[in-house]
């Protein structure tokens, strides 16, 4: 069995800490560079309408939630 000290014990603390953080920023930073793409894409595109007068891009929240998977983890 591997002993730890306090000293470990308080570094891995806050390890997880630190990680917590960076990823709650990733997650706000990917949040608003996928707002502006979209809202780029729809200025560019949005005044284009196929043969049958329906838009061809168009926005769709209704998909369900995906999980991004950086190699930081979740």
């Amino acid at each position: 069995m591997e002993k730890r000290n306090k000293t470990e014990e308080t570094s891995r603390a806050h390890q997880d800490e630190l990680t917590a953080v960076i990823r709650a920023g990733a997650r706000k930073l990917i949040a608003q560079a996928l707002d502006a793409e979209v809202t780029e894409l729809f200025s560019t595109f949005g005044d284009q309408h196929d043969a049958n007068g329906c838009p061809r891009v168009v926005g769709n929240r209704y998909q369900p939630a995906r999980e991004i998977r950086p190699c930081i983890g979740p």
